[in-house]
């Protein structure tokens, strides 16, 4: 039950931003999806790695699937919540209240344990 409830969220608001987010990218960035098709051969869970250009990936991301895609809602990590305290509101959307909106939780890095990393 807990776990439902953690995933309503990020379903709701990558649903949200899925139609917005993929006009624009249509209309003012011509983007182009090839291979979606290759994820259809998994059955189950999968990692999907993003070449990070910039801190809308997860959100261009969600976008790039089908609105009704069995893939959405994403679970994304990032940074451990005290990297971002310096940056002012921005501490808001990046690791704080918006992205966890969007699925993501902070992991602490350099633990060589993904259990440990995940948990703190």
């Amino acid at each position: 039950m807990k776990t439902q409830t953690l995933m309503l969220m990020p379903t709701f608001f990558q649903h949200l931003s899925w139609a917005p987010v993929r006009l624009v990218m249509f209309l003012f960035a011509k983007m182009e999806i090839k291979g979606l098709e290759n994820t259809e051969l998994n059955g189950g869970n999968m990692i999907l790695a993003s070449n990070h250009i910039n801190h809308l990936d997860p959100v261009l991301l969600s976008a790039c699937f089908p609105f009704f895609s069995r893939h959405i809602p994403f679970i994304f990590g990032s940074r451990e919540k005290n990297f971002y305290q310096e940056m002012g509101w921005k501490a808001w959307i990046y690791g704080g209240t918006f992205f966890r909106l969007m699925g993501a939780y902070p992991m602490t890095g350099g633990l060589k344990d993904y259990a440990i990393s995940i948990e703190k």
